[in-house]
């Protein structure tokens, strides 16, 4: 936890000059030189969060004053891509984090506090003992859905920084206006340093508009924080004035009038400005080594189009939302599907529980089957949309952008694909069930080379389960072939002293490894892989696939002793783990370990003694521990169905039937 970030106070100090004119929303594309200032070619640069531009060429100095104009839309949160989860960077020329390092040297400023949207303008700088000195206001916010001019100056000279929001310095380190934190700690402007910053002299990384420099090992680019909206001129000037109204001046007078900025000879200014039509090696106005300006992708192995991901457009006053999909062609002149199959009334009858049609009757029964055909139809009528959106857009890749209609990768195994073969066949969509076959047949999946290191527990779940539950629906073979291949890659991730899996695999190599946001193992990740293993053994007839799940269950339950709940953590270097802290969770982390657990039970044709004795123990072992609710560690009482909060209630109560209406187990899960 850091502390609140310290209150912005004025201290007092000499009058500065008076600021330039404001350019407000309302007049930004009226007030003379206005659309100029934003794009003196006439356009600018849209990013959809997955791309951004790269000059192969160090722009970092000692004085350096930065500008440039950006719209920030108000997208939903839902619709960020894993480059751009948080923080929208305009502009860097370092990585993020706080490890200081080469590639962390100089300075990065983007829009959102990490790990927010709070739409605070921060400017990030590295010395020796950290990259992460973050100068920010928590008043003056970047709006959104209006261009503004946003900008920096950085003076080791003076030992300051000053940072500009349209026509005002909103944060100053000499003045004291704004906050400051040092590795996420809020401390007061004495502790700021600039003079000792580190600059960026060296072509390490060059410069980036709009994302934070690429990082080994981040195959998803998701310490990018690429930036999403428009980016209109981008100016940078090896110049830091004693008057910040001066330095402010130097990114907000037009292109025209800024040879009457008076510069020493030989400071250097670089301009960046688009042109529609124009490619992006000719945005650079000055002359440099290293290469053009271009453009990079998020995803190294995409298919799609630069244009689709970073483009240049003609400047608007009021831009379209960039990730506002084209969609027409999936909704115009679409044959409707036929109504889907239903139940006749013998089979309904059938179906149902007899103790609900002695309570409500045989008419009531067929008159609810009535109301839901034509929402089963809906239901399938958008799943059928969904589908044809992804055929379109992301045909073979993990996933679909639902706002933009893009495509991206996770670990390269058609993830939603595999993930919705169930549904497809349940649905009765047999056609898009069969395209689905058509294409896994000939892929050979997972193909060799690295694809990163990503979740075994989400690989498992979904698309080694994905893939044999289409098996078992429809028997095809290249399903199982699939699912074959996929679990010996996933084994190596079990080869460990206890035997519980690690948490992280590359399934093109079969590197495996734990998770580096936590040193321990997470339960519900390791207990969350025995349905598919055992299913893959019992199709099979090899034994690998359950041995391994099995040991590694038998872990699990060996550390739980005679306790029914468990924390969420474990050791992982221990022959038997050991349990870790007493957070306890039937949430994230912790539940799908109380799924499998009884899961596992009933897939054992409910013979299996072990399993059944900790579904008992669930219970009756931590009625006691749900009780003590002082701890405010389990918030678990209310009850499925109807009826009131019962806190006598065990979390697990409900695996015995205490709820049941009709007396059967049930689970919340």
């Amino acid at each position: 936890p850091t502390a609140p970030p310290a209150p912005e106070v004025a201290a007092a100090a000499p009058a500065a000059p008076a600021p330039l004119p404001a350019m407000t929303k309302s007049t930004a594309a009226t007030e003379g030189v206005a659309a100029e200032n934003m794009a003196s070619n006439g356009a600018v640069m849209r990013l959809r969060g997955d791309a951004w531009a790269h000059l192969q060429h160090a722009v970092d100095a000692d004085e350096i004053t930065f500008g440039a104009w950006i719209y920030l839309p108000g997208v939903k949160d839902a619709a960020f891509p894993h480059s751009s989860q948080s923080m929208k960077t305009i502009a860097s020329t370092k990585i993020s984090g706080c490890k200081v390092e080469p590639e962390s040297q100089g300075w990065g400023l983007f829009v959102h506090e990490w790990g927010t949207t709070n739409r605070q303008l921060r400017l990030s700088w590295t010395d020796a003992g950290s990259a992460c000195h973050e100068l920010f206001s928590t008043t003056n916010l970047v709006p959104y859905d209006t261009w503004v001019s946003v900008g920096f100056s950085l003076s080791r000279k003076q030992d300051r920084a000053v940072i500009f929001l349209n026509n005002d310095a909103i944060a100053d380190t000499r003045r004291e206006i704004g906050a400051y934190q040092k590795q996420g700690q809020s401390l007061s402007m004495s502790n700021v340093g600039v003079a000792n910053r580190q600059v960026a002299t060296a072509s390490l990384h060059g410069f980036f508009i709009g994302a934070h420099a690429p990082q080994q090992g981040d195959a998803a680019r998701e310490q990018c924080h690429a930036f999403i909206g428009y980016l209109g001129d981008v100016r940078i000037v090896h110049e830091a004035f004693e008057e910040w109204a001066d330095s402010l001046a130097l990114i907000r007078t037009s292109q025209k009038k800024f040879g009457d900025v008076k510069l020493r000879p030989s400071t250097q200014v670089i301009h960046f400005s688009f042109k529609n039509g124009q490619p992006f090696s000719q945005a650079l106005d000055t002359s440099l080594g290293g290469g053009p300006l271009e453009a990079q992708q998020a995803d190294s192995g995409s298919t799609a189009s630069t244009n689709d991901q970073l483009a240049i457009m003609e400047w608007k006053e009021h831009p379209q939302e960039p990730l506002l999909p084209g969609m027409a062609e999936f909704t115009e002149n679409v044959e409707p599907s036929p109504p889907g199959p239903t139940l006749s009334p013998e089979e309904l009858k059938a179906e149902w529980p007899k103790a609900w049609v002695d309570r409500w009757g045989e008419e009531e029964l067929l008159k609810s089957q009535r109301e839901a055909d034509p929402w089963a139809d809906e239901i399938r009528e958008a799943m059928r949309h969904t589908w044809r959106a992804y055929k379109a857009k992301a045909w073979g890749r993990d996933d679909i952008k639902p706002d933009s209609g893009g495509a991206k990768d996770w670990c390269r195994l058609a993830v939603t694909m595999l993930d919705g073969l169930s549904t497809l066949w349940l649905m009765g969509l047999k056609e898009e069930f069969e395209d689905a076959y058509t294409w896994i047949e000939s892929q050979h999946m997972p193909t060799p080379g690295k694809h990163g290191r990503h979740s075994l527990f989400e690989i498992n779940i979904r698309a080694l389960g994905g893939l044999l539950s289409a098996y078992s629906l429809s028997e095809k073979p290249a399903f199982l072939d699939t699912a074959r291949r996929l679990g010996d890659v996933l084994l190596t991730g079990f080869n460990t002293a206890s035997g519980i899996p690690k948490s992280t695999v590359d399934v093109g190599t079969g590197e495996s490894a734990w998770h580096s946001w936590v040193s321990h193992a997470v339960l519900a990740e390791v207990a969350t892989v025995q349905m598919e293993f055992r299913y893959l053994s019992h199709v099979t007839g090899e034994q690998k696939y359950a041995q391994a799940a099995d040991k590694a269950f038998k872990a699990v339950l060996d550390s739980a002793g005679s306790h029914g709940l468990i924390p969420i953590y474990l050791s992982r270097d221990d022959v038997i783990p050991r349990p870790v802290g007493s957070k306890i969770s039937l949430g994230a982390m912790g539940d799908s370990y109380y799924e499998y657990l009884l899961k596992q039970w009933v897939q054992s044709g409910k013979k299996r003694g072990l399993l059944e004795g900790h579904v008992e123990e669930g219970h009756a072992g931590d009625t006691g521990a749900a009780r003590r609710q002082d701890r405010g560690r389990l918030d678990l009482h209310s009850r499925e169905g109807r009826g009131q909060p019962e806190a006598s209630h065990g979390p697990l109560g409900v695996l015995r039937g205490r709820d049941a209406h009709d007396g059967r187990p049930h689970t919340a899960c």
